[in-house]
């Protein structure tokens, strides 16, 4: 297998998992699972697939775990916690597209942000992207 089709692969693979998660979240609302308990329950998962990968590295970085502390938790609470219950909890009120291209938004989030509060220098790759970004978003 060469690099590319490896590249491809993994691209399709998240494309696949992250509109499955999509999915689970909208069967979810039907048989009435809370948004915190489907995303604690996918995080925990997740926790668990990857530990036995990660462990070596996690504990070589310890003391820098340790100093970041607080910006890891803050990171943590803002995209793990508050980020998916609210998509989850969204589906609730619409399909599953509209919950995936409202996703896809992201990324001219951050930009926006990033330039607002000054905290991201730009460079010019992140500039010649910026179009393809609002493109993927005007068909909401």
């Amino acid at each position: 297998m060469n690099d590319n089709f490896k590249a491809y692969l993994m691209l399709t693979l998240c494309a696949f998992f992250w509109s499955g998660n999509f999915i689970v979240g909208k069967f979810a609302t039907l048989y009435e699972v809370p948004p915190l308990t489907l995303n604690f329950f996918r995080w925990l998962i997740v926790w668990i697939i990857l530990i036995p990968f990660t462990i070596k590295d996690i504990l070589k970085n310890v003391i820098i775990i340790k100093e970041k502390f607080y910006s890891i938790l803050l990171m943590s609470i803002a995209s793990i916690s508050i980020f998916n219950s609210v998509v989850y909890y969204s589906l609730n009120f619409t399909q599953v597209l509209n919950g995936a291209l409202m996703i896809s938004t992201i990324p001219v989030l951050i930009i926006f942000f990033s330039f607002l509060f000054s905290f991201f220098s730009y460079v010019c790759t992140n500039l010649v992207f910026f179009p393809f970004d609002l493109v993927s978003f005007f068909p909401i």
